[in-house]
This record gives structure tokens, sequence and C-alpha cells, in this order.
């Protein structure tokens, strides 16, 4: 779970992309696009969330990966 801080490590993907943070009802809380993701690392400040279940979704190229991110105060 993330408490203050969430980090996520592009290491296979390559070239721009989009991470978006959402809640589970669809409510977007922060979207970034990233010109190069490959071999680095981006960081999400968690402290102004509530305590819940969040959904992380990074789009390249069309296609879209989604990741479950748990926040505990």
């Amino acid at each position: 779970p993330a408490n203050e801080q969430a980090t996520l490590n592009f290491n296979a993907l390559k070239g721009a992309a989009t991470v978006t943070l959402a809640d589970l009802a669809g409510q977007v809380y922060s979207s970034e696009t990233l010109n190069e993701v490959y071999q680095r690392s981006f960081s999400m400040d968690t402290r102004a969330l509530a305590n819940g279940a969040y959904i992380v979704s990074v789009v390249k190229d069309g296609a879209t990966f989604q990741q479950r991110l748990v926040v505990t105060h």
C-alpha cells in the first residue's frame, strides 16, 4: 500500500505514455503524458488521496495497462 508516494518503474515500455490515476468510480485525480518512459521511474504524491483503492492506467500506442493501487495513511 502507498502512504505518501507511489512509484512506477517502466522497464519494458519505450516512447511516450500517458499515466492516469483514478478511483474505482472512474473519477480522475491526475493524468500526465511522459515523453519517454523507458528505464525511468515516475512518482505520484498520494498524501492528498483518501484511503482506498485506485487504478493506475498507462496508455501507450492505444494499449492500456492497468494496476490497482491501495492508499492507506
